[in-house]
């Protein structure tokens, strides 16, 4: 497969700076094979009756909220960190039409939050959270390939299922709140747009995604997702005898969030706008293998209230076609 993207693009307004939280979501790309950015999903479809399977593991550092902070701001939560690690199959079920399926698991370092008793008694909930996140359902279908236009363009549908864990509860026994819970416990559907260019050796790409969450547990409702994503790839090493290349890989990745609601009342604590570049790698062998790396640093972040902020994250997987 070749590959190519999602462009994401980052508008930057009206924005209050203070402190930050965390991150509102994972990166996912949608492709699998070989050619295809890190995070940024190409609109190039599977070969009819071929499968791919992929192991794909992210890890999000983030700087933790003081307590200070956390008592100025009760709704606020901190973390010193995530970890998300997917199993991703893909089918090639037509000419023009990928369908696929995802299972991620969570992990989030030393979740911290004040646990107001009453005015004059409170404490600091500290500990890590894990357990399986909601399976995405989707499929890629391509309107046009490069050989009838001078690009491919691709639609993405898809609907996260309320399969994921949200009986999460702190040392106390108390229920966390469902933005803190592994699982949403609601359909989150999703669509978006996919273009792409693909040269020899170098290709271009992006893609538009809107994510509306339905309510979830708890009746929360987990603010819409707007992402921006934007590709290059360059093949920067090449042995032919062996079948295997080397392509250098650099992303833009945004992201507008909305507030969460709980009850029908925002959260003042939750979303913003991100823009992160992430430089990275990615080995093919053959045209079955692929293995990849990227890091991801902050051009911008701006959080509505009190919010963690990410000085970096890591990315790494391996995709395999047959």
């Amino acid at each position: 497969m070749k590959t190519i993207t999602r462009i994401l693009l980052c508008l930057t307004c009206c924005c209050f700076f203070k402190v930050y939280a965390a991150p509102e979501h994972q990166s996912l790309n949608y492709s699998t094979g070989v050619g295809s950015p890190i995070t940024t999903t190409t609109a190039d479809v599977m070969d009819v009756g071929t499968w791919g399977v992929s192991q794909r593991s992210e890890y999000y550092a983030n700087k933790p909220l003081s307590d200070l902070t956390l008592l100025m701001h009760p709704t606020a939560e901190s973390q010193t960190g995530s970890f998300v690690n997917y199993f991703m199959v893909n089918y090639g079920l037509g000419e023009k039409i990928t369908v696929g399926a995802s299972l991620p698991y969570t992990y989030t370092f030393r979740l911290r939050a004040i646990d107001i008793e009453d005015m004059s008694d409170y404490s600091f909930l500290n500990q890590g959270v894990s357990g399986t996140s909601d399976a995405t359902l989707y499929s890629l279908i391509q309107i046009k390939s490069e050989e009838q236009s001078l690009f491919s363009t691709g639609l993405l549908l898809g609907t996260n299922a309320p399969t994921g864990k949200t009986t999460v509860r702190d040392k106390k026994g108390m229920l966390l709140s469902a933005a803190d819970q592994p699982g949403s416990g609601g359909w989150t559907p999703f669509g978006g747009l996919i273009v792409s260019k693909s040269w020899d050796k170098f290709l271009l790409g992006g893609n538009l995604l809107y994510t509306r969450p339905l309510q979830g547990s708890q009746q929360t409702t987990l603010g819409a997702l707007f992402d921006y994503n934007f590709a290059a790839s360059l093949e920067v090493y090449s042995d032919k005898k062996e079948r295997y290349n080397l392509d250098g890989i650099v992303e833009l990745l945004g992201e507008f969030a909305g507030y969460n609601k709980v009850n029908g009342v925002i959260e003042p604590d939750s979303g913003g706008k991100t823009l992160f570049i992430m430089p990275g790698i990615r080995a093919n062998v053959k045209s079955t293998l692929s293995a990849y790396f990227g890091v991801g640093i902050p051009l911008f972040e701006c959080y509505h209230g009190a919010q963690v902020t990410t000085p970096y994250f890591a990315i790494g997987g391996i995709d395999l076609s047959f």
